[in-house]
């Protein structure tokens, strides 16, 4: 997980940097986006190996190692909670 924690710091100061030349005028802003969807894209693939990672660990011992894709999801800023509707 300290790799997947990397990437996803990596990633947050990419899209602050992309940004940050979109304001200056270097880039426009369609490289801007693309550039950020790119980094956001390898951030999810390190989280898809992590999660390969974990899978193999368990096929290969037998012990299933705690689920903390769900919980790294859920501690993102960006993470809404869907409210459900009561009828």
């Amino acid at each position: 997980d300290d790799i997947d924690d990397q990437l996803d710091g990596l990633n947050q100061d990419c899209v602050q940097a992309v940004f940050q030349a979109h304001n200056d005028g270097t880039i426009d802003l369609q490289a801007a986006v693309q550039l950020c969807l790119i980094s956001r894209y390898y951030e999810r693939i390190g989280d898809h190996a992590v999660n390969i990672g974990e899978r193999v660990v368990y096929m290969v011992t037998g012990w299933l190692p705690e689920h903390t894709g769900s919980a790294r999801l859920k501690d993102r800023e960006h993470y809404q909670p869907k409210e459900t509707e009561e009828e």
